[in-house]
This record gives C-alpha cells, structure tokens and sequence, in this order.
C-alpha cells in the first residue's frame, strides 16, 4: 500500500527526527524539503535553489508512489500536500 506523508512545521520543532524515524519504520524514502530549496542541499544552506529547478525536483518527488516529505516551507509545496495522504 502506498504511503505519502507530509511532516510541515516550524524549524527545529522535530520534523527530520520524525521523518527518519517513520521512513525507516515503514520503509518509505525520506524527501527533505531544505535540500529541494538550497542549492547546496542540505549542506549548504545560503544559495536558494532556482525556483523552476526548485520546483521541477519537488514534482518529481510527489510522483513516486511512496514517500515521507519534510520541511518548514509551504508557498512552493501545493503539490505535495494535494497528494499526501
């Protein structure tokens, strides 16, 4: 069966730590969103991402079947909130 869950909140408020935790539990691929957003992923924060680019991976991403999606952002999200369970 399959799973897309979209963990959304406030920064350091435990949303990676969840979606680790689930995606390992239940097998799913974990999408953090900071690393659709910044250019150097989630290394390398302080360079966004183009927005086209931005969006273009974030649209591959709700395509999968399965997946557990983390992040703080919501503007730029519409997508994967549409499909998440």
């Amino acid at each position: 069966m399959a799973s897309r869950i979209h963990i959304f909140g406030g920064p350091a408020s435990g949303k990676t730590t969840l979606a680790r935790k689930l995606a390992g539990e239940l097998g799913l691929p974990h999408v953090e969103l900071d690393a659709l957003f910044w250019a150097g992923g989630t290394a390398g924060y302080g360079v966004r991402r183009d927005p086209v680019e931005r969006d273009r991976r974030l649209s591959g991403a709700v395509k999968a079947e399965s997946w557990i999606m983390e992040g703080v952002y919501w503007s730029w999200c519409q997508p994967s909130f549409e499909r998440a369970d």
